[in-house]
């Protein structure tokens, strides 16, 4: 690492510690000492993602949580604009990543999430009950879940922290056609914490992104591409583990935008954010990035109009306006939502749950603006506001699985 990076990467650090002191004030997450009843949820959410289970499309969260708004929730829940409810019994670890898939049986929930002993890491709601996949994924943890087709169809893509799948060799990244699993070369010899399919100029290609310098036989540091046959850097990649990514056109055409903890990018000095557009790295609007850790990023139209946003640890962007732990650039400006979020902001999705289109934001926080909110908020373009109220799910409604099968084989195997 150069000079430039180490000085880089400890200004980050010492941002993270002082927001880490801000943190301390919420440190009993899930309690709101404002809010007279609970709202949000009792632990941090971690991921969001729209599924239609058959019935609409309705807002899933996962996390570190047992109840929403006062509704038992084992680690996951549904929002369907009126009501939260639990899915099934829901999953007894905590969640990382949610994506929706078609292994050819319709669009199911993919739930990745973490565990102490060998098990099955991930799971599949079809909208009435969980199954496991065929074929145990061995190791730590799933990270981040993405579908891309390499040419030979439509296929899942897991990621995280682990070293077997399905009994097979596969290096902390796999792919699941439905049917059986397969490795990408010889993976990543770290950490992946997030996947995206970009195009670059020579067709659509899976992005791995984490904490790595090696992936098969090249050296890529914290991020790479998989085309379907081989790997490939990035440039010099990034000198910090990259946390989120997403895909953004902002008038100049389609890049890749990378969140994280790092201080450059290639050689441009880019702390937190910064964007790929297939050829080499640049600073995001002009700014040096963020004053701590980008966790989230993801494109949302709030009724503004589609821009991306960024969630995490910082509460200001360097040459920038103030923004705490989220901010939006629209592909010209960077701008502040409101006053923002008290603390951590971990995933960040677009919904529509009958008022409009809005952003619904998730973390380690109890206050978005002034409103009291634990740990999941929503944005409207314009105001803070919690996503239903407490008490307003009585009586409790449950998803159908209750099966010990289930409970066994996929709740009982999560930490």
């Amino acid at each position: 690492m150069t000079s430039i990076g180490r000085l880089l990467v400890l200004s980050v650090a010492v941002g993270c510690l002082h927001n880490g002191a801000l943190l301390a004030q919420s440190a009993e997450i899930g309690h709101n000492p404002l809010a007279g009843a609970e709202v949000g949820t009792n632990g941090r959410v971690s991921a969001v993602v729209v599924f239609d289970d058959g019935s609409g499309p309705a807002l899933y969260i996962g996390g570190e949580f047992t109840s929403v708004n006062g509704t038992p929730a084992n680690r996951v829940a549904k929002w369907d604009g009126q009501n939260w409810s639990a899915v099934g019994a829901g999953i007894n670890g905590r969640v990382h990543a949610m994506t929706v898939f078609d292994d050819g049986h319709g669009p199911a929930l993919y739930v990745g999430g973490h565990a102490e002993d060998p098990a099955n890491r991930l799971a599949k709601w079809d909208g009435t009950r969980w199954t496991p996949l065929a074929g145990e994924i061995e190791g730590h943890a799933v990270f981040a879940l993405a579908v891309f087709d390499d040419g030979t169809g439509p296929a899942l893509y897991v990621a995280g922290n682990f070293t077997m799948a399905g009994g097979r060799p596969v290096g902390n990244i796999a792919k699941w056609d439905g049917k059986s699993w397969s490795a990408l070369d010889r993976g990543t010899n770290w950490l992946v914490f997030a996947l995206a399919v970009f195009d670059g100029g020579s067709g659509p290609a899976l992005c791995a992104a984490g904490d790595f310098t090696t992936v098969g036989d090249v050296r890529a540091e914290n991020i790479a591409r998989w085309d379907g046959q081989r790997w490939s850097a990035l440039d010099t990649g990034t000198n910090g583990k990259v946390n989120a990514m997403t895909v953004f056109d902002d008038g100049n055409g389609p890049a890749l935008y990378v969140g994280g903890f790092f201080g450059v990018a290639g050689d441009v000095i880019s702390q937190g954010i910064t964007k790929w557009d297939g050829k080499s790295w640049s600073a995001v609007g002009g700014t040096q990035g963020v004053n701590g850790t980008v966790y989230a990023v993801a494109v949302v139209d709030d009724g503004q109009g589609p821009a991306l946003y960024i969630g995490g640890d910082f509460l200001t962007l360097l040459d920038g306006p103030r923004a705490s732990h989220v901010a939006r650039w629209d592909g010209r400006d960077w701008s502040a939502l409101g006053s923002g979020v008290d603390a951590r902001v971990r995933a960040i999705a677009g919904f529509d749950d009958g008022s409009g289109p809005a952003l619904f934001a998730g973390g380690e926080f109890a206050m978005a603006g002034e409103v009291g909110a634990n740990n999941i908020a929503k944005w409207d373009g314009n105001r803070w506001s919690t996503v239903g109220a407490a008490g307003a799910n009585s009586p409790l409604r449950v998803s159908t699985d209750h099966s010990p099968l289930d409970a066994r084989r996929i709740e009982g195997r999560y930490r």
